[in-house]
């Protein structure tokens, strides 16, 4: 065989036997490279001499078999641990050898996620003196809005691979994130505003547009303490297919009169709704008001009352419902020479009852008995807040005559 060739080496190509000599040694060298190869036998064969005074004859072992064997090792694995992916894109997968071979050898690729990811091939070929293979990855796009997907490759030596001696490196295993492209999910009020009785119920539905993949949470924020609603039903859920959630709110009714109340309503999201893209709309907030349908009526406690002169009594003025305000009533009458009375009253919050001190004035004239009308007045706001004069919102002023006789 060749004295120097790719793979070894001798250090002599011929042995010489001097007088005395029974034998003879030389160096055969396998030469060290970065290739991976198959398992190499070299044959080495004597060939004798001629010499003119003796004979050389071959012997039973006049061939020898020299088997090299190739130490390199080959570990292929992914070139990242992590590629990034939007939906509908493609990118490139590389794998590396780390080192080169002589003979052609495949990796397998496994995965999770087939709906959502494609590769070009799962079977990927490295031919003689190749470091690296490159397969596409494709992203399937959707119209769902998802959160962010994550799928592994791994991969798989076959056993005419593992046989030749190639390995798989640490990193045999990579990650695939897949990003949605999808618009945003929006969530409004089917509604800008709200408008309930006292005592009753109202139905408030949200919507979110687009398809989504997992359920998300939705928060209601109120401005003011729910002392004059309740909530009812569960909280605020969406799940895939539906996009649409109602929700009952009730106005809780009281005995007391109240202006009507104005409350904000806004949508809160969730630690942002478990990953999905998912945004508030337009019309995610609204204004909820409040009408108390109840009616407060102002009367006289009694319709009539007698007072003699230089008495005074006490007039009661009484309020149908508490307030929960403050408001003012108005007392006219023509007798102001008969009478005194303070011309207004004042009923403080929740004041249901008012007394004020009525007095028949006094005087030396002898007169017959007398009647005057007090009459109750609202000032002309008084209807919009919902109070009106009840009955009787006029009372009988009563002066008895004197009895004494006129000396002439």
């Amino acid at each position: 065989t060749p004295e120097d060739n790719d793979d070894f080496q001798l250090d002599t190509a011929s042995v010489q036997f001097l007088h005395g000599d029974t034998s003879k040694s030389f160096v055969f060298t396998a030469k060290e490279d970065d290739i991976k190869e198959l398992l190499e036998t070299v044959t080495l064969v004597l060939i004798p001499p001629t010499p003119d005074n003796f004979t050389v004859t071959k012997g039973n072992r006049s061939s020898t078999a020299v088997t090299i064997e190739d130490a390199t090792e080959v570990f292929v694995e992914f070139e990242k641990n992590l590629y990034e992916v939007e939906e509908g894109e493609t990118i490139n997968i590389t794998l590396t050898a780390s080192n080169r071979s002589d003979q052609r050898y495949t990796v397998n690729i496994t995965m999770n996620g087939e709906e959502d990811i494609s590769l070009s091939t799962a079977t990927v070929t490295f031919g003689p003196g190749s470091l690296s293979q490159t397969v596409s990855l494709t992203a399937a796009l959707d119209d769902l809005v998802e959160p962010l997907e994550e799928f592994i490759l791994n991969l798989i030596l076959d056993s005419e691979s593992i046989d030749f001696g190639i390995k798989l490196g640490s990193q045999s295993s990579t990650l695939i994130q897949v990003m949605d492209t999808t618009e945003a999910i929006l969530v409004n009020f089917d509604r800008s505003s709200y408008i309930v009785s006292e005592g009753d119920t109202i139905s408030i539905t949200l919507f979110a547009s687009g398809n989504f993949s997992i359920p998300f949470n939705v928060s209601l924020g109120i401005s003011q303490s729910p002392d004059d609603y309740r909530i009812m039903g569960s909280p605020i859920l969406f799940t895939p297919g539906k996009t649409s959630f109602s929700f009952m709110l009730e106005a809780l009714a009281d005995n007391i009169k109240e202006t009507d109340e104005t409350y904000s309503l806004s949508l809160l999201l969730n630690n942002n709704a478990g990953g999905l893209n998912v945004a508030l709309g337009n019309q995610s907030s609204a204004s909820l008001r409040i009408e108390d349908p109840t009616v407060l009526q102002v009367m006289f406690e009694d319709a009539m009352y007698i007072v003699p002169e230089g008495d005074t009594r006490t007039i009661l003025i009484r309020a149908s419902v508490p307030y929960v305000d403050s408001f003012n009533v108005s007392l006219n009458h023509n007798a102001s020479a008969d009478l005194l009375v303070a011309n207004t009253v004042t009923f403080e919050p929740l004041m249901e009852t008012v007394s004020v001190d009525l007095t028949a004035l006094a005087k030396d004239v002898k007169e017959p008995t007398e009647e005057f009308n007090l009459r109750l007045s609202l000032s002309p706001t008084a209807g919009s807040l919902g109070l009106e004069l009840g009955d009787p919102s006029l009372t009988t002023i009563i002066i008895p005559g004197t009895n004494e006789s006129i000396t002439v």
